[in-house]
Parts: C-alpha cells; sequence; structure tokens
C-alpha cells in the first residue's frame, strides 16, 4: 500500500492537504475567494498569530485524557457513563499504541490528491470495529454549533482514513466537549484555589457525529472546482477578511 503513495510523492503535481483545511469546505459560510486564496498559498497567510494560550489549554485537556486512557486502558471516569468498553487504543499504524505513534503515515490519496490527518483518540471495541474521538475545549452549551458542520467532516476523513489503511471498520465517531466551568453556581471556590494558584474544571460533553460517506471526495472535488474558477471566485457576500485584503492591497 505504501509504494503508491511514495510514487505519487515524486509526482510535483500532485496536491496535500490536511484533513481540517479540507474540512473548512463543509463550512455553510464560506468565502469562496478567500479559500481560493488560502489553498494558493498553501494556508500560509500573514497576520494569522494567534494567542499560545490556547493552545496550551487545549493541549493540557488533551493529555490529561490521553494519559489517563494510556495508563488505565480504559476509559476516563468522566466518560465512564458512556458505557462503551474499550479494547485498546490504536495507533495510526493499526497497532496497539504506547508512544502515539508516527501520524505521517495517516494519510489516504483521493485521485491525485493527498489527505492527511491527525485524530485525537483513535480506539478499538471488543468486535474490533473503531471508535474515533475528536476534543474540542470549547463551550458549546445546548445549541449547535456553526462549526459542526466542519467537525462532523473532519471525523468522517478521519474515519475513511483509518479503513483506507486497512485498520478495520470504524463504527463510531464522537465530538468531546470540554467546557471549562465557570459559573458560580457550580464552581467550588474553595476546592480550585491553592496555596500556588488556583485550577480551572472541565467539564465532557459527549455528542455523536453520523457517517457520511464520501466526504472526502466531494471536498476535494469542491476544492479543485475553487482552484479551476481561480482568481474570479465570487466573495461571499460582506466578507470581511475581502475587505481586509483589498484595503492592504491599495496600501501597496
Amino acid at each position: 500500500m505504501w509504494w503508491h503513495w511514495k510514487a505519487n510523492r515524486r509526482n510535483r503535481n500532485m496536491t496535500t492537504i490536511s484533513v481540517k483545511n479540507l474540512a473548512a469546505l463543509a463550512l455553510e459560510k464560506l468565502c469562496p475567494r478567500c479559500y481560493w486564496r488560502k489553498l494558493t498559498l498553501s494556508f500560509k497567510l500573514p497576520y494569522q498569530i494567534l494567542p499560545s494560550v490556547f493552545n496550551v489549554i487545549d493541549g493540557y485537556v488533551k493529555r490529561v485524557t490521553n494519559d489517563t486512557l494510556g495508563s488505565t486502558h480504559a476509559l476516563p471516569a468522566w466518560l465512564a457513563p458512556l458505557g462503551v468498553q474499550v479494547t485498546r487504543r490504536m495507533g495510526p499504524d493499526g497497532t496497539l499504541d504506547t508512544t502515539w505513534g508516527n501520524w505521517r503515515k495517516f494519510k489516504m490519496m483521493v485521485g491525485d490528491w493527498e489527505v492527511r490527518g491527525e485524530c485525537d483518540e483513535l480506539l478499538q471495541l471488543p468486535n474490533s470495529q473503531l471508535w474515533i474521538m475528536d476534543y474540542k475545549t470549547s463551550k458549546r452549551g445546548d445549541k449547535a454549533s456553526d462549526w459542526d458542520p466542519l467537525y462532523h467532516a473532519q471525523l468522517n476523513m478521519y474515519a475513511e482514513i483509518a479503513e483506507a489503511l486497512g485498520m478495520g471498520q470504524v463504527a463510531k465517531l464522537s465530538l468531546v466537549y470540554y467546557e471549562p466551568v465557570v459559573e458560580p453556581a457550580l464552581v467550588k471556590i474553595a476546592e480550585m484555589v491553592k496555596p500556588d494558584g488556583f485550577a480551572m474544571g472541565f467539564k465532557p460533553l459527549v455528542l455523536d457525529v453520523p457517517r457520511v460517506p464520501g466526504t472526502a471526495q466531494r471536498l476535494v472535488e469542491a476544492a479543485k472546482r475553487i482552484l479551476a474558477i481561480g482568481p474570479g471566485n465570487p466573495p461571499m457576500p460582506d466578507c470581511k477578511d475581502c475587505d481586509y485584503v483589498q484595503k492592504l492591497a491599495q496600501l501597496v
């Protein structure tokens, strides 16, 4: 299987794209012209610096979950009510994983495009089927999120990659929101305050995601259409980013 990708890797016309960047095409409010710019620039845009604290918090909740699951080989206590038994944790090479593996191999070809990604959690169920999770550190609440189409597309493409690699059939996809607990009625200040600082709690919210066959193929075709149209892609009405680009161009 790997020889096919090595041969394609030597093809300079091959396009490589991440699951996250490709999944953005599933969003209802997407500016085709802005997406064309991102594709053309390999998603390396100026002025895109985000405060590192968000990455630190996101990495923290993932590390706590990963370390707990890795040491006990069972779902953490706060996910136990799901009632799902886990046989083992999987790595991207399809074997029992202890170091979380080399995700450079977690990819597949969709035509002449290479789609690659890295899911947050890949678990094997007792029937040898797979369960893929993606963690989000965010306050979702009871209302549907505008980002749901993107997250759903991500999980579906992770499932397609896992199955394309022969890792097994994916039976379950889940989004795990780790919501910061900040409501005064829920926060026990006395338990949170320590001599050297204070802690913040996170409450998990687990949402099942339906399978949508052919997600990667559909989005790759959409990306190719945008590339083919090029600068002629229409901007989304009232797109602020397009306005900013025009103002920047006037300064040159």
